[in-house]
């Protein structure tokens, strides 16, 4: 009994090797060879199809044909990957197709075997495109593997055995493939043989239609795999039509070629194989269906017999770079004018670079390609350089014409830069070609291995202290907020703005941008900034910074390894471009990029912390008043404030225009407040109760001395006031409380000290009760409170007043002879901020209109 392949489950060989497994690991790196076909013009992306297949999320396009394209997608339902197969509207826009489609689809869903692609869904959109939902191999298809390599027979015929037994189980069921070839013939990274694309050219009814489109990277095929009677008869054919199409791919396995016109045996071209394999090979390829193999099964056996028998030449090595290897590089020349991308491939005599110019700015202008190619014996040295962000491989010629028309050709050597992610194409460039292979030494390799950690720490240290020093920044801002005041707080802000803000941004901003990035310059000004004690944080910041600029200065000396980190990706990003360039056009564009990104993060800075001025506009409702006493009072009453400037214009009109007179005269009404975009709040709040607050006793509910002929009045009351225990009543604008005997004005000698507690825009009724105010007396406070007629029997408690309006109630049990703990009314217009100002007065003598 044959032994099995523990990975693949195929038979082993005589030799104990399993040949698909040797194949893969013979396999290079697949290249596509084939151009787009010109329907897909019109083809959509992967974003246009989201809508129309919700039960999928799409991935990238992996594939293109001449039926449409092919997309990588998630079924998030049983989370696997499937294979999404859009037929072009050109084709399934007929009503007819359709039919036809979903007929064949039908059939097709139900063909199950381990060597055939699973076909799990099929349908079409609502703007009637066809689609398949495929089992997703991920690997290549024949035809690539073909191009990477030679197969020695014995790896022909277990191939072609395992074709024949997918065959032979599809033909069992009436359906026939019609369009085999390498290019439907799919090898997974797992070792297993699929073939793929089942009954699609019966579908599309086309004989010449090209259709392998289910493996990553497919190319457009050719029909020469077809038999002569699908040519000639397309709707007269039967199952043999796969089997001719078979002959031709086991001939293109031992020979490399294809069997056109009068084709010589693959003896007769010099192929040691058993003669047997030969015949076998010319019945598949008989021109007359009755004189091939009448089944693939009959085809199989006599493969079979074969193996069973056959001896086994030794494993050939695998081929390196039948074709080339190809790796994309760029240069910049010229100051920045020339900017080259391209291809650079080697073949086994021949360096070939190919590139188009494009315009550094946009890249959007671009050339015409051009081609170079280059004989090795006319390469005088070729060595790669490999560094931390990418490769340099240089190329010196013995003529400048040699060079043609590459960057910088004329100095003899030019020097192009690739991706780090292709290192190790590069070296096999270098390698077969002839010349040395170009390795960094282990030591060099452990240093920059040792650098790029250490520069990930000190990203990750720099962008600690920058929110630290943010964070400490706040923290001050809240304790001193309302303690510092004059030249104190002028100081402090003028620290923060000047001092700390900017070193905590630049530690920030070098800490993101090193985490992907290495700015050796931003690097060593951050570190210098951070062993400078200017900001809170200097007890943390200043060892980091030493042991940053010691890092900095030792990765200098000691390698010539840019401190820049490698590209996470495989394409060319703005930032990797952007550094790989070395022409001083290019090195001012970065510095402008640095500048920008700076002034950036400043401007965030400046406005979400309000480092800018505005200006709040009121207009005076009194028609009388006194520019310097109001004046006066203004300065007094936002004197906490540092940077305040406030504009009130001069009554006198010196025109005799009477229009003049008018527009000035309202212009003398109005007064304008600048100051700091983050004072806005605490200005608003310091100007809101204009007039002097004021204290009155409250009589109680069970007064029977209510009479306003003795000095008992009723004053409107805020809403939500607790008027349970209080004498009031109900009128049109709503409740009213009484009082009696005259107000008492609240001077700034009446208190020593104010407290609140609460907020307004509080959510619950519990929340909202406990708005209160704390006023603590002077003597001077004590002794005008005596005076007042709180010691009558019917006075409980005493009133707080703005505007003639009730708007907070200290009952007795809130009055001592220190303090008074009144209790506010939750829904007043007035915040607790006005209070605490109104109450610090002094008092205006005009009342504002806020204009804004």
């Amino acid at each position: 009994m044959p032994t099995l392949c523990h990975s693949c489950g195929n038979r082993l060989g005589p030799d104990g090797s399993c040949p698909l497994c040797l194949l893969r690991l013979g396999i290079g790196h697949p290249h596509n060879h084939g151009e787009v076909h010109p329907l897909l013009d019109s083809a959509p992306e992967k974003e246009a199809w989201k809508g129309h297949f919700p039960q999928l999320e799409i991935v990238r396009r992996i594939g293109h044909g001449g039926m449409g394209a092919v997309y990588l997608a998630k079924q998030t339902a049983l989370d696997r990957d499937v294979a999404l197969k859009i037929i072009h509207k050109d084709i399934s826009g007929d009503p007819t197709f359709l039919e036809r489609f979903d007929r064949e689809a039908k059939t097709l869903a139900k063909l199950s075997h381990p060597h055939i692609v699973t076909v799990y869904d099929y349908g079409h959109t609502v703007d009637q495109m066809a689609y398949l939902v495929m089992e997703f191999v991920d690997g290549i298809n024949l035809r690539q593997a073909i191009d990477s390599r030679s197969f020695t027979p014995r790896e022909a015929l277990d191939l072609v055995a395992t074709i024949c037994s997918a065959l032979d189980a599809a033909h069992a069921k009436g359906i026939i493939h019609r369009d085999i070839k390498p290019e439907n013939i799919l090898l997974g990274e797992d070792g297993k043989v699929k073939i793929a694309d089942f009954g699609i050219a019966k579908m599309v009814n086309l004989p010449f239609h090209e259709t392998g489109l289910t493996a990553t990277r497919q190319v457009i095929g050719s029909p020469n795999y077809m038999a002569p009677e699908q040519i000639e008869s397309p709707h007269e054919v039967d199952h043999r039509i796969d089997i001719y199409a078979v002959g031709i791919v086991l001939y293109e396995l031992l020979t490399g070629q294809l069997p056109l016109g009068r084709y010589e045996t693959p003896t007769g071209l010099g192929v040691i194989i058993d003669p047997r394999i030969d015949a076998v090979v010319l019945k598949s390829l008989q021109r007359k269906p009755s004189q091939r193999y009448q089944s693939a099964a009959e085809l199989l056996a006599d493969i079979d017999k074969i193996r069973s028998s056959y001896s086994p030449a030794p494993i050939l090595e695998p081929v390196v770079n039948k074709r080339s290897i190809s790796v994309p590089f760029e240069y910049q020349s010229e100051n920045g004018v020339k900017w080259a991308m391209g291809l650079i491939s080697a073949k086994a005599d021949t360096l070939q670079i190919e590139f188009k110019f494009r315009d550094p700015l946009f890249g959007l202008i671009k050339s015409q390609t051009h081609l170079v190619e280059i004989p090795v014996e006319k390469i005088v040295k070729l060595s790669a350089k490999h560094g931390v962000m990418s490769t340099k491989l240089s190329i010196t010629a013995d003529t400048i014409r040699t060079l043609g028309n590459l960057p910088d050709a004329a100095t003899g050597c030019v020097r192009l830069t690739t991706k780090r992610a292709d290192r190790e194409l590069v070296d096999n460039i270098v390698r077969i070609l002839g010349f040395e292979e170009a390795k960094a030494s282990p030591d060099l390799l452990s240093k920059i291995q040792q650098m790029e950690h250490q520069h990930l720490v000190l990203a990750i240290l720099f962008l600690f202290c920058g929110i630290l020093n943010g964070g400490l920044i706040a923290i001050l801002q809240v304790l001193f907020k309302n303690t510092l005041s004059g030249v104190a707080l002028e100081t402090a802000a003028v620290t923060v703005s000047v001092l700390i803000g900017p070193v905590a941004v630049l530690q920030i901003i070098t800490g993101i941008l090193n985490l992907t990035t290495r700015v050796p310059a931003l690097c060593k000004a951050t570190s210098i900034v951070s062993m400078i004690p200017i900001t809170p944080g200097w007890i943390v910041s200043f060892p980091i910074g030493f042991w940053g600029w010691t890092i900095l200065g030792d990765s200098n000396r000691r390698t010539n390894i840019p401190l820049k980190s490698p590209s996470k990706s495989q394409s060319w990003g703005a930032t990797t471009v952007m550094l790989l360039r070395e022409s001083r056009t290019a090195q001012v564009v970065s510095l402008l990029n640095g500048i920008g990104i700076l002034l950036f993060a400043a401007g965030l800075f400046i406005y979400y912390g309000g480092f800018y001025s505005t200006s709040i506009e009121y207009r005076i409702v009194d028609s009388n008043w006194d520019r310097n006493l109001l004046h006066h009072r203004l300065h007094a009453r936002l004197n906490r404030l540092s940077n305040i400037a406030i504009e009130i214009p001069n009554r006198e009109s010196q025109s005799d225009s009477l229009e003049s007179k008018a527009n000035l005269r309202e212009q003398s009404n109005r007064i304008r407040v600048s100051a700091w975009r983050f004072q806005r709040t605490e200005i608003l709040s310091s100007l809101a109760i204009t007039n002097q607050v004021q204290l009155a006793c409250l009589l109680g509910k069970d007064s029977t001395k209510i009479d306003e002929a003795e000095g008992t009045s009723f004053l409107p009351t805020a809403t939500g006031l607790d008027l349970a225990s209080l004498s009031s009543r109900s009128t049109g604008l709503g409740i009213q409380a009484a009082t009696v005997g005259t107000t008492i004005d609240l001077s700034n000698d009446f208190v020593v000290e104010i407290r609140g507690k609460g907020s307004r825009g509080t959510t619950t009724a519990l929340e909202e009760s406990r708005r209160s105010l704390t006023l603590e007396l002077s003597s001077a406070g004590r002794e005008c409170l005596s005076k007042s007629e709180l010691e009558r029997s019917d006075v409980v408690g005493l009133g707080l007043i703005v505007n003639g309006v009730l708007e907070g109630i200290a009952l007795r049990d809130g009055i001592s002879n220190q303090e008074l703990h009144f209790q506010l009314a939750p829904k007043s217009k007035w915040s607790l901020a006005s209070f605490i100002a109104a109450l610090r007065g002094p008092a205006l003598p005009s009342e504002l209109e806020l204009l804004e």
